[in-house]
Parts: C-alpha cells; sequence; structure tokens
C-alpha cells in the first residue's frame, strides 16, 4: 500500500522532563490506567491536522518532470477521488518544487488518499508559528554593526567593495514595509528596492483560525513587522544597514498580521520567488522535530538546487534536546542557521532612585509598549518564603495591594502571563520581570495555547531584565522605597554572552542523523527595521534574525564570485567558518557541539577570497561504536602550491536524546582522531588527499552525540579552513519513542467535534463504532518521543488475536510530538488493504495493532520495532 508521511507542529519552547520508558518491543500499556482522570486529549495537546498534503509521482517541472503529464496526474487523481467516494476540497496545487496538491478531507477518508494510483505520499498540513523572540522597542545601530563585524561583513563591504548589487534576495514572511525609507521609501515594483514581491494571505489570515481565510493580493506591505526586520537584516540601507545593502528585495507574504502561517502557502510562496527570479531565498520560518523529506524541506532543496539558494532559520527549540532542527532547514540542500548572540545589546531603559541609574529592558511580547515619561513608585511581590514562585497563582498579590505602582517580580514557578495577570489583577501599571539565571530576559506574554475562550490579554506594559539588574533593585528596596522613571534613552552594552551559541537555538542533527545545522550567524539581539506604524526600529532574538544574515552573505559571496552552485556556496561557507566556543565555560577553550553549531560563525570575507577548498565540507558519521575513516580532499585553485598542518579539535558531546530540558554536555569525553599525516601540501591547481579516522569516546554515554573539526591551517600563512563532523555513539534504534506519559498513551480513542479542534475521549474495551462520521470511527491516540521511520496499524480479529484482516494505514517519517503531552490521532474507516486489495472489514470484534519502526529502523529487525495492541471494540453498522 502506499505510505502516509506526518510530520508535527512546531511549538513555542518550555521544559521537558528527562524522559524513561521500558525496553524495546511490546510496550505494557494497560487498559484502563487512571494517569488521567478525565481521559481527554484537550485541544492544545492535539496536533491532529485538518489539511494534507497529496504527493503524486511524478517528479516536479524543476528536477525533470513533464509539465504535460503532471498537469494530467492532477486530473486523474480528481477523477479518481471522486469515483471513490472521497469527498475533499482543493486548497493548492503545484508542479514546479513539489508535485501534488493541498486538500481539506475528513480524517476518516485519509487513508483512502494513499489508495489512489498515482499517489506517492500524503502528509500533513500544519500550522507553522513566526519563530522570533522579540527583545525590546528600541535599540542602536550599533548592535547592527557590531553583528556585522562578527561575520566579516564589514570586511567584505569596505575592503572588497561586495553591496549585493543586482543579486536578488527573496523574504518568504510577513511582508516588507516598503514605506521605511531604510526599505524603499514608499516605492514598490520596477526601479525600487523591493522590487518583486506577492501578499498571499492578506492582513487577516491566521492559520487554523475559522474565518481567518486568505485573501490574497498584490500588494506585500508588512502589518507584522518580522518580514520587515529580517529584510533589514539583509538589506536595508539608511539609518540601518544590513549584510548586503545594494540587494533587489522580493517580498513574498505568507503571514497575516499576527499567527501563524501553512506550509502549502509557503510552497506557493518559493515558487513565485524561484519565476521571479530570486538568486537566494531566506525562509525564517520553521517547523521542529521534521524529517528532510516532508514537503517544505523537498520544496526548498529544489529550490536550491535550481539555482535558487536556500537560507533557513534552525529553529528555536534549544531547550528541547537534540534532534530539533526544523523544516524547511533540515532538507538535504538547504542551509540551516543557528544563532550567536551578538557581541553588544542595545535596549531601552528606564531609571531608579537615588542615582537615576539607568537599567535596560527587553520589552514582553502581546503586550502594550513602555512609555517613554513617568514616575512611579517600583515594588517587589515576593517575600523570601514565596520567591520561588513569585506572583504565581499559589500566591498571588493581595487584592489593590499594586494600584499605581510598578511590579518588581522574579522569573520563575510559572508563566510570565500568569505572574503578569496576577500583578495586573492587583492594581499594577507595570511589571519589571527579572530573570533567575544570566543572560537577558525576553518576556513572552501572549495568552496561552488553549486557554480558556475570553481570557484577555495582559493590558499593561512588560519588561524584562537581567538577574543581576533584578538583584540591584531588591537591594535598594531593602535600603528604602525605590522609584522608576520612564526615559527614551537607550542603553549599548557588551553582552556577557557575546559569541557564544543563542540558548534558544536548536540542536540538530537531523533525524535521518544527516549533518543539521549547517552553519552559525549572529541571531541574538539584533537590531533592525521595523514597520513604521510599530515604531520603524526594534531588536529581535533567534535564529530568524541569523538566517536574513546568512542568506546576506550568500548574497554577497554570489556577487565576489559569480559562483550559484548550491553545494559550492555551502563548502566556501562551512570551510571558512569559524568554530565558536562552548558557552558554559568559555576559559575552558572548548569548542561547542557541531551538532549545535554547524560548521561555525561565518565569515563572508574569507569565505570570498578563498581560493582553495576542502570536500566534504562536512561529515555525517551516522550511528557507530568503532573507528570510521574519512578521506577529505583538498583543492587549491592558485598558481603557487600551500602546504597545511593538519589537526584536530574536538567539540562539545552530548549526553540526553529527546526528555532534557537542554541536552547535558560532556567535555570530559571527546571523540579522538588519527590524521594519516600532520602536514600535506597541495599542488597549484591540484588536489591532496588526508584520511581521518575518527573514534567515539568509550566513555561517552550510549546514544551520546559526539563531534569536532579537522583543521587545515596555511604552513606560514593565515588562512585556516575545516571540516566539521559530527556522530552518534551506539544504537540510535535503542532510544523508545514509546515512552508512557502521565496519561498512558497510547489509547483506543473516538474524536469529539464539540470543540475546534477537536478533542479525543479515551475508550475502554468494548466500546462500540458505528463506522459513519469522524465521530464513530476508532483512533489511535499516540504521543511520540523520538522520531520514527513509520506507524503502521493492523486489524485483527479479537477472538484469540487468531484472524488478521489487513493493514489500516502506514504512516512513514513521523515527527516526534512537539509538547510533553502532544499527541497524534489516527482514524480507521473500517476498511483495510491485503496486498493491493480493499477489504471492507465486517462488522464484529476487533482490536487494532500499532507497530512502531524507530528512525532509521531496518524493517526487518524485530529490535527495531515497538508495539502496543489496543483494546477490544466492536464494530457495529446499522
Amino acid at each position: 500500500m502506499r505510505r502516509f508521511r506526518w510530520i508535527h507542529l512546531l511549538a513555542l519552547p518550555s521544559l521537558l522532563a528527562a524522559c524513561g520508558g521500558k525496553p524495546d518491543g511490546e510496550q505494557a500499556f494497560e487498559n484502563g490506567d487512571a494517569y488521567d482522570p478525565s481521559s481527554v486529549v484537550t485541544p492544545e495537546q492535539n496536533e491532529t491536522p485538518t489539511f494534507w498534503f497529496v504527493e503524486l509521482e511524478e517528479a516536479p517541472l524543476l528536477r525533470g518532470g513533464s509539465e504535460s503529464l503532471l498537469l494530467q496526474q492532477k486530473v486523474v487523481f480528481k477523477a479518481e477521488a471522486e469515483k471513490r467516494g472521497i469527498p475533499f476540497t482543493e486548497r493548492l496545487s503545484f508542479h514546479r518544487l513539489w508535485n501534488g496538491l493541498s486538500i481539506r478531507v475528513a480524517p476518516e477518508h485519509v487513508a483512502d488518499l494513499s489508495r489512489i494510483p498515482g499517489v506517492k505520499s500524503v502528509w500533513p498540513v500544519i500550522p507553522i508559528q513566526q519563530e522570533d523572540t522579540p527583545d525590546d522597542s528600541g535599540g542602536a545601530q550599533m548592535d547592527m554593526a557590531t553583528a556585522i563585524a562578527m561575520t566579516g561583513v564589514d570586511v567584505a563591504r569596505n575592503q572588497l567593495g561586495l553591496t549585493g548589487e543586482k543579486i536578488r534576495v527573496g523574504i518568504i514572511d510577513s511582508g516588507v514595509d516598503y514605506d521605511h525609507p531604510d526599505l524603499g521609501n514608499g516605492c514598490f515594483g520596477p526601479g525600487c528596492r523591493v522590487q518583486y514581491g506577492y501578499d498571499f494571505v492578506g492582513d487577516g489570515f491566521q492559520a487554523g483560525v475559522a474565518g481567518a481565510y486568505a485573501i490574497p493580493d498584490a500588494d506585500p506591505d508588512d502589518c507584522g513587522g518580522h518580514g520587515t526586520h529580517v529584510a533589514g537584516i539583509v538589506g536595508a540601507n539608511g539609518g540601518i544597514v544590513g549584510v548586503a545593502p545594494n540587494v533587489t528585495l522580493g517580498a513574498y507574504r505568507v503571514f497575516g498580521c499576527a499567527g501563524s502561517t501553512n506550509p502549502d502557502i509557503m510552497i506557493q510562496a518559493m515558487e513565485r520567488a524561484q519565476q521571479d527570479g530570486m538568486r537566494v531565498v531566506n525562509m525564517s520560518i520553521g517547523s521542529g522535530y521534521q524529517w528532510p523529506q516532508y514537503p517544505t524541506a523537498v520544496a526548498a532543496s529544489n529550490l536550491s538546487m535550481s539555482g535558487t539558494i536556500v537560507s533557513c532559520s534552525g529553529g528555536n527549540n534549544g531547550d528541547r534536546g537534540v534532534w530539533a532542527t526544523g523544516a524547511p532547514g533540515v532538507g538535504a540542500n538547504v542551509i540551516a542557521s543557528a544563532s550567536a548572540e551578538n557581541t553588544h545589546i542595545a535596549q531601552p531603559s528606564f531609571a531608579i532612585t537615588p542615582d537615576g541609574k539607568a537599567i535596560g529592558y527587553n520589552a514582553g511580547t502581546g503586550v502594550p509598549f513602555a512609555p517613554f515619561t513617568g514616575t512611579l513608585p517600583l515594588v517587589a511581590t515576593a517575600t523570601p518564603n514565596t520567591i520561588a514562585t513569585d506572583a504565581c497563582n499559589v500566591n498571588p498579590p493581595a487584592a489593590g495591594s499594586l494600584m499605581g505602582k510598578v511590579a518588581l517580580i522574579k522569573r520563575g514557578g510559572c508563566t510570565f502571563f500568569e505572574k503578569s495577570k496576577n500583578a495586573q489583577a492587583a492594581g499594577a501599571t507595570a511589571i519589571v520581570l527579572y530573570n533567575n539565571a544570566a543572560g537577558a530576559l525576553v518576556p513572552g506574554v501572549t495568552i496561552p495555547t488553549g486557554s480558556p475562550a475570553g481570557t484577555t490579554p495582559v493590558g499593561v506594559p512588560v519588561v524584562g531584565i537581567t538577574m543581576a539588574d533584578g538583584d540591584l533593585i531588591a537591594q535598594r528596596m531593602a535600603s528604602g522605597a525605590v522609584s522608576l522613571t520612564w526615559t527614551d534613552d537607550t542603553v549599548t552594552s557588551p553582552n556577557s554572552l557575546g559569541g557564544r551559541i543563542s540558548s534558544f537555538s536548536s540542536w540538530g542533527a537531523g533525524p535521518d542523523l544527516s549533518f543539521k545545522p549547517d552553519l552559525t550567524s549572529p541571531g541574538g539581539s539584533i537590531y533592525s527595521t521595523y514597520p513604521l506604524e510599530l515604531g520603524g526600529f526594534t531588536s529581535q532574538s533567534g535564529t530568524s534574525m541569523a538566517s536574513p544574515h546568512t542568506a546576506g552573505s550568500i548574497a554577497l559571496l554570489i556577487e565576489a564570485t559569480g559562483e550559484t552552485n548550491f553545494e559550492a556556496i555551502r563548502a566556501r561557507l562551512q570551510n571558512t567558518a569559524q568554530p565558536l566556543l562552548w558557552g558554559i565555560d568559555p576559559t575552558q577553550g572548548i569548542l561547542d557541539s557541531a551538532h549545535r553549531q554547524g560548521a561555525g560563525l561565518i565569515r563572508v570575507d574569507q569565505a570570498a577570497l578563498t581560493k582553495s577548498s576542502v570536500w566534504p565540507s562536512r561529515i555525517a558519521i551516522g550511528e557507530t561504536t568503532e573507528p570510521t575513516t574519512h578521506t577529505i580532499t583538498l583543492k587549491n585553485d592558485t598558481n603557487e602550491p600551500i602546504t597545511y598542518d593538519v589537526s584536530h579539535q574536538p567539540g562539545v558531546s552530548t549526553v540526553g536524546t529527546y526528555g532534557t530540558p537542554q541536552a547535558l554536555s560532556q567535555p570530559t569525553v571527546p571523540p579522538s582522531a588519527t590524521l594519516s599525516a600532520q602536514s600535506v601540501t597541495v599542488p597549484a591547481h591540484g588536489t591532496a588527499t588526508v584520511d581521518v579516522t575518527i573514534t567515539p569516546n568509550p566513555n561517552l554515554a550510549d546514544r551520546g552525540v559526539f563531534g569536532g573539526f579537522v583543521q587545515f591551517a596555511q604552513t606560514g600563512g593565515n588562512a585556516t579552513l575545516r571540516v566539521p563532523y559530527i556522530g552518534l555513539k551506539g544504537d540510535y534504534q535503542s532510544i523508545v519513542a514509546l515512552v508512557p506519559t502521565a496519561q498512558g498513551f497510547p489509547w483506543l480513542s473516538r474524536q469529539n467535534n464539540s470543540t475546534n479542534p477537536p478533542t479525543y475521549n479515551k475508550e475502554n474495551g468494548g466500546a462500540v463504532f458505528t463506522m459513519s462520521g469522524s465521530t464513530n470511527v476508532p483512533n489511535v491516540t499516540v504521543h511520540l518521543e523520538h522520531q520514527v521511520t513509520s506507524v503502521k496499524v493492523d486489524i485483527v480479529e479479537a477472538a484469540g488475536l487468531q484472524k488478521p484482516w489487513g493493514t489500516a494505514y502506514t504512516y512513514t517519517y513521523v515527527g516526534r510530538n512537539a509538547d510533553p503531552t502532544g499527541t497524534y490521532s489516527f482514524a480507521w474507516n473500517g476498511t483495510t488493504t491485503v496486498g493491493k486489495k480493499v477489504v471492507t472489514v465486517p462488522n464484529g470484534n476487533y482490536v487494532m495493532k500499532m507497530s512502531v519502526l524507530k528512525a532509521l529502523g531496518d524493517a526487518n529487525n524485530p529490535a527495531h520495532w515497538e508495539t502496543w495492541t489496543s483494546p477490544s471494540f466492536k464494530v457495529e453498522r446499522p
């Protein structure tokens, strides 16, 4: 039978508990385990889609497909679906970068789609949130200038004369405010900075929100801000100067003024950007925990191979452990960027008594901006006994206690939203949150997903400050009253975490053990353009800010070299990147993980100037416990021989695959490398090779991820080339996917349409299904703690488990759940496949047997499968 492919939604970062599990194989989940008294999957837990991609067999146009056959396949598909009684509504159709359609179809008919001739795969269309984490409402230009200095862009511009002239860069995002003087000054179209573009959605669009439909038009103006900020990093030219200030911009709007977008709209925008002749495309958009086979990753890879180089964010799920890089960045031919902290931070400030000391702050999301004037009392809400859960529901501020005051609240114990709502209810006119760890604090105060209907947003300003500044204010309060004065002043200061990987930056590798992310760019505290209606400029953090820095650098590199081949561009950037130090204790001089930083921080000046290269530009070892040998080829394009000193630089290894808040760093168990030569001479216009044998440290825990860098330093010169590598020690398939949760998944379940999105109710043995409509068919509701190669469900008679009735469905390349209690629900409509025959299973008593093949597992190896059998249920059609 055809196979479904299932990928899930990128969630906002949150802490996960460390996960354990039973041994591989049969999972002993007993029906009736009362872990969850309600036995209901809530809307926020449900990651089951409404829309689906249908991938057809013909290769897309830009990968050699025939346009006439591509069109014919869609006609045949629609006719066959109608013939088989599969009702669906078509959303979008594609044929240039990816061949297929996106449709709306009831869950009980998804399995039927895969049985239509010509259907290659079926994939979910899952809403994708914008990735940024805004950090303040003001800043200073030097904030962008310091980011540019980190990557050699200043050298490329000032000494090499590179500006991105005549290079087209497409921004697939929330649009661009071309009225901004730094981005076009009201000009859109031929001869303007923003010369190309289209709005695919309209202002009111929000994916997954009823009634918030896409209303496309030809004007890609930005009312959300994210796209304008990204565009400024790529190519602003005014008060802010971006990486490539003379590029020609294309604005492809896939977000409304707020909310999320759908991946099918992203593919639509990619196809338009390719037709408009974009030489580089930036997508600061991603859905975490994906496989490279997901449609957006495949379409983006095909776009890169067509001559339009794609730069993507790696993801902001740094607190979710390894295997978290998002799609489309996880694509094989896509450059995914990790984020490094800027060396300086620019922030608006308030002043405190008695000496008017300026305190820089970051504005919270989802709340009003802080004012620029006004003096108010500043008071703390915690006592020594309540500091760990300051202002949480367990000990909220007393009613009226904060009337007319600014509340000082320490992070920890509950969400920023909960703390802020409690302080506002007690009368606070503003809230200052301070960190409980080193580093800046960017408080996300938007209404949490799954909040009850009618929940109102926080209506007062909320700002975040460092732990050091919060402690200073608390100390002053201990000596007397403290007042806060809002100002319009900006403070710029060195970032203590500058040049380190941002804590939010997602870890690799890909679930196929591919080398991800590819490299690093500045993404922490980046000051750039913003829509004029929203203030004109702001500072934001995220891999969303790192990706456009990479995109602009690619534009400069194309201008310098004329090179448009994807592999050649990626190799130049990876060969010349500078590995960053491990941020926990940089004084140790240990390099950060290659599966966290990729090849390291880009140096576009060196990438543009290099006349030598190293192949492969990165090595993905895969899973091993033994030494592995790899041949590295050096190529010299100069007229003179070059001699290199060869050495090995290990990076930090990690343990903890999924459930840890962050992978556990292990600097004491580095891999080792044996080199076939300590020095190598590459002849003029020739090549030379070096073999490197890499061995994981025997003391590294099983399933630990290791990596490092093979370095080639020019003898007597200053050129250095590197090849990064990553690998997994031990047995990848020993990672347990069906780890028990508090609710005891998997479940036999039934969809409940009383909510939107629907909930799922757990069913006990003896449940009866009439097999009519979405609410009367059995579902398997499952929580996956790791990506898996496939999920297969077979139907078996309940009596003694004697008679099999075939396969209900098979989903392949299934992403892990985004949240620790997130679920997928797979519906069965009463039919199965036996070979190529579709069978309608008669009324009777059955069980569903789910078999999960682990990531990269061997289907013929029983140890690579986990299984679960449902309680018995009855099919009783009228």
